[in-house]
């Protein structure tokens, strides 16, 4: 050691402290808590990674916690390691969180298996078992694929098909029933009221501003009820109102339905499962060509150092 112009300067093999305050060390540097035993957190700095242990009642030499270390060959990526122990006291490592050559990634496992798998380069996530959402909004532009979609706030997806029972759950004093929706072949929206004849036996039904824009202005339908002996019928007079006639103060009820704008031609169309597949093969397809794409890399950049070592 040797002190110049109030600088410490140490020159060994395993430790150096230059003039500017630069440290280089060889080892492990250990930082801990002061707790002996149960309940000790220590720190270890060493060959460039980041351990993080902890000493419970069942493990008593410490337990690795977290891990914080680079990665990669040809290009550098950063790993960060979380690590949790399951009933039968087996510790793996629960969360995942890697940078890689085209894109993050991060992996979240139960205690024996992955649960969730995020893939930023392929703008996927992988979910084994059931996706609750308690709160908020899932938007999906593509697909979802799985056994169970249980939510408490607004699912929001451009096309859904159910191959099973499609409910409505309503909480009764028979307890929580499900209930079916009215489905056609024909993609239809409805709208009902009641409406009672004048003294000249006309009543004049306008449909509402709102359900006029979701329906197709030609596929109108109306279907009245009496609720008051009486005949009716209806005469149409333009794709927005109707006519009812009866006898003076006639009592009906009445429906209108409509073809939903953009899929009037729509009609029990055949539906193919190839939907599913297409896209499981397009992730498929999509690594495949990201594997691929990084083999290329990784042999552009040995073909360069290999060139740069004989020039």
């Amino acid at each position: 050691a040797e002190f110049v112009a109030n600088s410490f300067v140490v020159d060994s093999d395993n430790f150096k402290v230059s003039q500017a305050g630069e440290v280089s060390a060889t080892g492990t540097f250990i930082s801990h808590n002061g707790v002996t035993g149960t309940g000790r957190n220590e720190g270890r700095l060493s060959s460039g990674a980041l351990n993080l242990k902890r000493w419970t009642k069942n493990a008593t030499n410490g337990t690795d916690a977290v891990n914080i270390y680079g990665d990669g060959t040809t290009t550098a990526h950063g790993r960060i390691e979380v690590a949790g122990t399951n009933s039968s006291g087996k510790v793996t490592d629960q969360v995942v969180i890697l940078g890689y050559w085209d894109g993050a990634q991060m992996i979240m496992r139960d205690a024996a298996e992955p649960t969730i798998e995020l893939y930023a380069n392929l703008g996927r996530i992988d979910i084994k078992g059931d996706m609750n959402l308690s709160r908020g909004t899932m938007n999906v532009a593509h697909t979802v694929s799985c056994q169970n979609v249980s939510a408490w706030g607004e699912v929001t997806t451009n096309s859904l098909n159910v191959s099973g029972q499609k409910n409505r759950i309503v909480d009764t004093s028979y307890g929580i029933v499900k209930m079916s929706a009215f489905e056609t072949p024909n993609p239809t929206f409805a709208d009902i009221g009641s409406g009672i004849c004048d003294e000249n036996g006309e009543c004049l039904i306008v449909l509402n501003s709102k359900f006029l824009e979701t329906i197709a202005d030609k596929e109108i339908h109306w279907f009245v009820t009496p609720t008051s002996k009486c005949n009716l019928w209806v005469e149409k007079i333009n794709n927005i109102s109707c006519i009812v006639h009866s006898e003076p103060n006639s009592t009906f009820d009445w429906m209108c339905t409509g073809s939903q704008n953009g899929y009037e031609n729509d009609y029990a169309e055949i539906y193919s499962k190839n939907t599913e597949e297409e896209s499981n093969n397009y992730n498929e397809t999509n690594i495949m060509i990201k594997e691929l794409e990084k083999l290329i890399f990784d042999n552009e950049n040995n073909v360069k150092n290999e060139t740069d070592s004989v020039l």
